[in-house]
């Protein structure tokens, strides 16, 4: 309620869930096993960055930004989850989007 009071005007696309004694945090369930020692990237050797978005929500100036994570981040990559990208022809597409801007398809999953 202190980011968006009960009385505030906003409007969302989405619809807004107001849960009880929460605030912009995530607190694991107590049975939920203890975290690794070192992240991912440790052993990987890169960090991967990642989205779950909505496809229609990503446009060119949002994989512009993407693609300037990516090249400030030597070595990194970017996963991004979608049903688009089960058709060869959606993820080539996408594949170019990130390609103007310097990032090859290896970086891309």
């Amino acid at each position: 309620a202190i980011a968006d009071p009960p009385a505030s005007t906003q409007r969302y696309a989405e619809t807004l869930v107001r849960l009880p004694h929460c605030f912009l945090c995530y607190t694991p369930p107590a049975h939920m096993p203890q975290l690794a020692d070192a992240p991912p990237c440790v052993s990987n050797g890169y960090i991967t960055f990642g989205s779950f978005n909505n496809i229609s929500k990503v446009n060119k100036d949002v994989v512009a930004a993407w693609a300037q994570v990516l090249n400030a981040v030597p070595g990194s990559r970017f996963l991004m989850k979608s049903r688009l990208f089960v058709d060869e022809e959606g993820r080539d597409r996408w594949i170019g989007l990130f390609a103007e801007h310097g990032v090859g398809s290896e970086r891309l999953e």
